[in-house]
């Protein structure tokens, strides 16, 4: 087998027709990594075995870089050039990084789910799926017995994150792991955000007796969670 070179690397790369550039000048043997530029100026290192066999070549491009919060601010201004990154450090992927939105309301989030979602701030969400400006609204009419808004999964989604995802009642008995959610008075049509809490299956089921009791007791829960 022919002794690789730099010269047979460039000249395999520039076939390619891809957009990489290979920086090195010297190639020694298969476990030396070399320097490369990606079609979008991202600078890597990576063995020529590596390159050329993996479709996943520049780590920032592909994800596999390790994050850091210089990284994050950079991603931001190309994904959400109005919003800002008000966090200074970054962990893992668990970390919830505060943001504020071009309206100026303040919100945390992990990076993943920020990167990954079309709805980024919660409190612009639920004011856009509210009423007239719903893509469901018909006119005031609802889908009985229902409001319109409780057919969006990604509106009952954003309570159940506003949440924690965990049940709201502390006299929980932890009988059920899944959870839904509970409308506080009782007025199915009334989907308003404070009037909606987390619950499990089982705390759900206690609230249909006693109904007083449980309204004002999930009524006082909300109100304490908004301080």
């Amino acid at each position: 087998m022919e002794r690789l070179t730099i010269e047979y690397i460039k000249s395999k790369l520039s076939k390619l027709s891809n957009g990489y550039i290979c920086l090195s000048h010297n190639y020694k043997n298969n476990k030396i990594k070399l320097d490369f530029i990606c079609p979008n100026k991202h600078k890597f290192k990576m063995t020529w075995n590596n390159f050329y066999q993996t479709g996943n070549r520049c780590p920032v491009c592909y994800g596999k870089q390790r994050l850091t919060i210089l990284i994050i601010k950079k991603e931001l201004k190309k994904k959400e050039p109005n919003y800002i990154l008000l966090s200074n450090n970054y962990k893992n992927s668990k970390t919830k990084l505060e943001f504020i939105c071009n309206k100026k309301h303040k919100f945390k989030m992990t990076w993943d789910n920020f990167y990954q979602s079309r709805n980024r701030c919660p409190v612009c969400y639920k004011e856009n799926r509210i009423g007239e400006n719903n893509p469901n609204w018909k006119g005031g009419l609802s889908y009985e017995p229902y409001c319109c808004v409780w057919f969006d999964i990604e509106y009952k989604e954003s309570i159940k994150q506003r949440d924690n995802y965990t049940c709201q009642n502390e006299s929980c008995r932890k009988i059920s792991n899944k959870i839904c959610i509970h409308h506080i008075n009782y007025i199915k049509k009334d989907c308003n955000p404070e009037n909606l809490i987390t619950v499990c299956f089982s705390c759900n089921a206690r609230a249909n007796f006693n109904r007083k009791y449980w309204k004002e007791y999930y009524t006082k829960r909300r109100k304490l969670c908004s301080l």
